[in-house]
This record gives structure tokens, C-alpha cells and sequence, in this order.
């Protein structure tokens, strides 16, 4: 790949280096507190929030899932409140929400069932986990006098029954081609095009495509969650002699080193030659053709379309590409403890539960025991 001169582009303007509206943190959108004249239902979700944001595992992806949680608890709320609950001689409306210091065990249960009635038991767990930690921390404030959701009896997920959605190597390897050639063919394009609109669109293509294979390469080949990926920044990237090392805070804070070398080299490679072309501020390493940070949706649809290129068996999406990372990575080392390294799990008990070896790989594994001149069974 031979980068030529910066090509204009319509639209694609710097970021501002000064002056301008700041480039956002990868991954935190900014939060505030509760509007003026805000239910105090809203300002204790605020309160919950912002000890949450500031605990050592709290992250932005968590406080986005609490807040649409406990939006879905507030709206369960207000279908509560009926006119029934208020005795006759209050001034309440009749649509008023029920007071969330109110909540009974029996609510809990209602609120449990209409859960149950409609979503999978994953969501339940959380759903109702959620609620029950907002609840926790209400009583130690003592804006509540009981946790009603505490003792509840929450449904069984079955944590391994998505553990066999992984890409078989016929379908990582025909995956891995096509990124490659989407590189070749836009690298050919971009070297045969004329100057002007010609070379902005297919600077634009090798620029998709070259970021494309990387984050592809990064969940697939090191096991980077799709959060770590866009939240990549610069300076995590060291440059060896071997290839690239990745050291960065995953989830929960927690240090973790990737090494990028042998395939995974050159997709690493090729993006931060074309990366450097276009003008940004961002630190992440993955950017937009306007100099943005890549929002973590535009990962899950660039897998969605690779696997329907690909033709793979089960739907692609990020967590699948990391969850074939580790089950590859098991299956080549037999060593669990360094795949939990790898994947930066607290516990080796959900690297277990990630993993996938199927069937015929452990007959291939007791097979390998067997005594060469041992007669056969009768």
C-alpha cells in the first residue's frame, strides 16, 4: 500500500484543533444532573447514576444500560399508579406514578411477572438486578426503608447456550479473504484513480475497507471487545519488531496486553498508514472518514453485512468474533488460565463458560490417549 497526497474530499473538514466543539471521549456521552423541578424519583436515578460513574468498574456502557433500565422501572411506575392506590380524600391525579418509596414486595412480583411475560430470562436478570442495586443504595441513604426486591426468585439463564456460535475456520478464513481483497481491490482503485472526485471516493473505499479488516482483526485474531475497540486510543499501540503490542484498560479497569503479530500485523499496518491521512483530533484509533470516533453500532452492522458475505451458519456480531478468538485460542494451547489473561475475564470460571470445543475435538482428544498396541475392546 503507497499512500499518495491527501485527497479533498466534500464535507471533510478537520476537526477543530481550537475553538471549536470538542471530540467527545470514546464511549461517554456527557451526563448531567436531573432538570430543575424534577420528580424525586428522577433525582435519586441521578443520584444512583452518578455513584455509579464514579465507581472503579463503572464504565459508560453500564450507566447506559442502568439508565434505560430503570427508565423501563419508572414507566412500570407509572402504569402502577392507579386511581385504586390513592385512598379518596388525596389530592393525588389519578395518573400519578406510584411513589417509589412506596413499592411493596408485592409490586416487586408484578413487576417480575411482567418481565417474565415478555422478554428472555437474560433480561429479566438484569432488568430486576438493576432495580434491586438502585433500591441498595436508596437504603443506605435512607430515602427507602426496605429493598422489595431483595429475596426475589429470578429466572435460570443457561450461561453456555450460546457458547457454540462461533465461526468455524472455513468461515474465519473465507472472512479474513474477502477483508483482504476489499483492501486490495480499493488499494488498486485508489492507485488508478484521477485527481479530484474520482480519487476522493476511492480513498473513501480503501479507508472503509482498511478499517474494516482491523476491527475485524481485532476481535477475531486478539479478542478485543467491541467497546475496547472503538475505545482504542494512540498511544495503547507500541510498535515491536515482531509487530504490535496492545496495552490498554479493559473492562472494569483492568491492564490488558494483546499481542498483534503474524496475521494480525498487517491489518494494524495498513490502517494507521491510511488513518494518518485524514485530518482529526480523536485519539481512538479507529475514526470516521470526518475525523470522529467510530460508534460502537457501526461495528455490530460491518459484522451483520461480513456475515452475510461469508454465508456464515449463525448471525456475526462482535461478541461472536471474540467469543471464536478464545475458543480458537483454547482449542491451540489447551491453557485456559492464559486465555483469561487474553480476555481479560476476573474469573476463570467465565472463560470456562465463553469457550466453545465441540464434540469432535474432544473425541480427536481422547482418541490421542490411546495405547498404539493396545488390543480393542471386546
Amino acid at each position: 500500500m503507497t499512500p499518495s497526497a491527501p485527497p479533498t474530499r466534500p464535507g471533510n473538514r478537520p476537526a477543530p484543533a481550537d475553538g471549536g466543539s470538542p471530540v467527545r471521549p470514546p464511549g461517554r456521552t456527557p451526563t448531567t444532573g436531573p432538570a430543575e423541578g424534577a420528580s424525586p424519583f428522577d433525582r435519586a436515578v441521578a443520584l444512583f447514576l452518578s455513584r455509579t460513574r464514579h465507581t472503579r468498574s463503572g464504565s459508560a456502557h453500564t450507566e447506559r444500560a442502568y439508565r434505560t433500565d430503570l427508565r423501563h422501572f419508572a414507566a412500570f411506575l407509572a402504569e402502577r399508579g392507579h386511581a385504586e392506590r390513592h385512598p379518596p380524600e388525596t389530592d393525588a391525579p389519578e395518573d400519578a406514578p406510584l411513589p417509589f418509596d412506596a413499592v411493596t414486595r408485592r409490586d416487586a412480583e408484578v413487576y417480575l411477572a411482567g418481565l417474565a411475560a415478555e422478554h428472555a430470562a437474560r433480561t429479566v436478570r438484569r432488568r430486576v438486578s438493576c432495580v434491586r442495586s438502585f433500591y441498595r443504595f436508596l437504603r443506605g441513604l435512607e430515602l427507602v426503608a426496605h429493598n422489595p426486591f431483595d429475596a426475589l426468585d429470578l429466572p435460570d439463564v443457561d450461561r453456555k447456550s450460546e457458547t457454540h456460535k462461533v465461526l468455524s475456520d472455513d468461515e474465519l478464513a473465507r472472512a479474513a479473504r474477502l477483508l483482504a481483497a476489499d483492501v486490495a481491490a480499493a488499494d488498486r482503485r485508489l492507485a488508478t484513480s484521477e485527481p479530484g472526485p474520482d480519487r476522493a471516493r476511492a480513498f473513501a473505499a480503501l479507508f472503509t475497507a482498511t478499517r474494516r479488516r482491523v476491527a475485524f482483526t481485532l476481535m477475531a485474531f486478539a479478542g478485543l471487545r467491541r467497546a475496547e475497540v472503538v475505545g482504542l486510543t494512540r498511544e495503547a499501540i507500541v510498535e515491536r519488531p515482531d509487530g504490535f503490542a496492545l496495552a490498554f484498560r479493559g473492562k472494569g479497569g483492568k491492564v490488558r496486553a494483546v499481542p498483534l503479530v503474524g496475521f494480525a500485523y498487517r491489518p494494524m499496518f495498513d490502517w494507521l498508514a491510511v488513518r494518518r491521512r485524514v485530518p482529526t483530533t480523536a485519539p481512538t484509533v479507529l475514526v470516521t472518514l470526518n475525523g470522529r470516533p467510530v460508534a460502537p453500532k457501526q461495528l455490530k452492522r460491518d459484522c451483520r453485512a461480513l456475515g452475510l458475505r461469508v454465508e456464515a451458519r449463525h448471525p456475526l456480531t462482535p461478541h461472536v468474533l471474540r467469543r471464536t478468538f478464545a475458543t480458537r485460542a483454547l482449542q491451540a494451547s489447551g491453557d485456559i488460565r492464559s486465555v483469561q489473561v487474553l480476555l481479560g475475564h476476573s474469573s476463570i470460571a467465565t472463560t470456562e463458560v465463553y469457550t466453545h470445543v465441540d464434540l469432535d475435538g474432544l473425541r480427536t482428544l481422547v482418541e490421542a490417549t490411546a495405547l498404539p498396541d493396545a488390543d480393542p475392546a471386546p
